[in-house]
């Protein structure tokens, strides 16, 4: 009968230390199921920031490609004007020399 009794004592031992483990492991793998979800919410963010930021870098490689465009306009005109400002010149100082006769 004593026995009997320690066994049964030992068992329940065993049981109670087997329920605290268990507990102990679900615990366990409820806080890593919560970092887990933490961690792929930030991986998200993470992914969202990278894409932002690209967008907005093809945006001011866009804008680089119009200004040199527009720059290129410019020297075009210069290249067109120059020469009509050298034939302005030259007939105001024609004028001006006929002005005097």
């Amino acid at each position: 009968m004593s026995m009997d009794c320690t066994r049964t004592s030992v068992t329940d031992e065993l049981r109670k230390k087997l329920k605290n483990l268990m507990m102990n492991f679900q615990k366990l793998r409820q806080q890593m199921m919560a970092k887990y979800k933490e961690m792929e919410h930030r991986r998200e963010k993470v992914i969202e920031t990278v894409l932002k930021i690209q967008n907005m870098h093809d945006a001011v490689k866009e804008v680089e490609k119009s200004l040199l465009k527009l720059h290129q306009v410019f020297l075009d005109m210069v290249v067109m004007v120059e020469p009509q400002g050298e034939q302005l010149d030259d007939i105001q100082h024609y004028v001006k020399i006929h002005e005097c006769y």
